[in-house]
């Protein structure tokens, strides 16, 4: 559980901030097929849909695109262990 119990407001650049002291690798929304097509049309180079700068400057041209709530999957990066010989 990320957050506690009384709601509180994120913008998505409080979001990535908190993402990154985490050590949490943003993996992206959880979105309806309409929104994700809107965003890949309006930014196509961002092939992965996983760029937050993206997603705020979409959000302010489309200020209902999340209806109050952000919902999202993240991954903790796995450790690469390196084998020394």
């Amino acid at each position: 559980m990320l957050f506690h119990v009384q709601e509180h407001r994120f913008t998505l650049a409080q979001l990535s901030e908190m993402l990154e002291c985490l050590g949490l690798r943003f993996m992206g929304f959880l979105l309806e097929p309409h929104v994700l097509h809107a965003y890949r049309t309006r930014f196509p180079t961002d092939g992965s849909s996983t760029q937050l700068g993206s997603w705020n400057a979409f959000e302010a041209e489309f200020p209902g695109t999340f209806a109050g709530m952000y919902r999202f999957w993240v991954q903790k990066p796995t450790q690469s262990s390196a084998i020394t010989v």
